[in-house]
This record gives structure tokens, sequence and C-alpha cells, in this order.
């Protein structure tokens, strides 16, 4: 039986929509006001165009749904995937800072098994018990982690 659906709340991920807006805004306030700058426009509006595809990247994680259970995990969005845990061939646990030393930052974790693989970031709600999951189906299936899954586990509290 699956559990409630899991997502990405607006409290975890607002401020990814704040830098692209302001992001945008800063790149498009130049062109707005009729600033003749011919080359460098299209500079701006390159780097609009990429924090309006920010927005719609944080857009799509924020109609994310994630299910999980004992026999796998369902994901949907804008495409749904399903991943039986018995097929899990590649658990990996990705650590990313976001400040030199400070210890602050996100964990991304991907899971890949009958062709198709899975990205979850730890601004999911719920993301330890989806992460205890993997682990387990990946003892289950003789996996080998590779030493920094491990490490980045371990410092979640979650032995391998």
């Amino acid at each position: 039986m699956l559990n409630d659906p899991l997502g990405y709340p607006l409290s975890k991920i607002g401020a990814d929509y704040l830098r692209s807006a302001i992001g945008a805004i800063l790149c498009l306030l130049p062109l707005a006001f009729g600033t003749p700058l011919k080359g460098g426009m299209w500079l701006l509006v390159a780097l609009a165009s990429m924090f309006v595809l920010f927005a719609v990247r944080t857009f799509a994680r924020q109609m994310t749904r994630v299910w999980v259970s004992d026999e796998g995990i369902a994901v949907s969005g804008f495409i749904k995937q399903v991943l039986r845990w018995e097929t899990l061939s590649e658990v990996t646990l990705s650590y990313y800072s976001t400040f030199r030393g400070r210890g602050q930052g996100w964990m991304q974790l991907r899971l890949r098994g009958d062709g198709q693989t899975l990205r979850l970031e730890s601004t999911l709600e719920g993301f330890d018990g989806v992460a205890r999951h993997a682990v387990d189906a990946a003892r289950r299936n003789g996996l080998a982690l590779h030493p920094s899954t491990v490490k980045n586990f371990s410092a979640m509290g979650i032995e391998c």
C-alpha cells in the first residue's frame, strides 16, 4: 500500500522562485528602459531566459508528488515514473554545498533501475524516509555503493 504523497513544500522552494524572479527582472530591466546595448542585449535576453527556465523547473518540482511503498517508488508531475525496488540497479546520494565551509547545501538522491532514472532533492518532505527505503533496497539487491554515497548517507544517520 502506498503512503500519502510527498511533495516539495513552497516553504522550501520559495527562495528559488524569488531568485528566478529577481534574476529575470534585473536582466530585463535595461531592455524595458530602452537602454541601447546592441550586443549586450542578446546576453541579457539569454540570461533572462535561463532565470525563466529555472522558474519553470522550480514549478515542475512543486507539482511533483512522490509515493513510496515496500514494493517501490512512484513519481508523478509532468512525467510519471514508477520504479520497483527489486529492479533497483544504482543508488547515488550527492551533496551540493551552497556556502563554502558553512555546512549548508542540499542532497540529491538518484535511483536507477529498469531503464529509468529518478532524481529527488533533499527539499522533498520525507526525504529521509525515501533514502532509508533506497538503502534497504540496495542491500537486498546486493548493490555496491560509491564511498561518497556511503559517507553522505552516514551524514544523514543512515548506515549502509
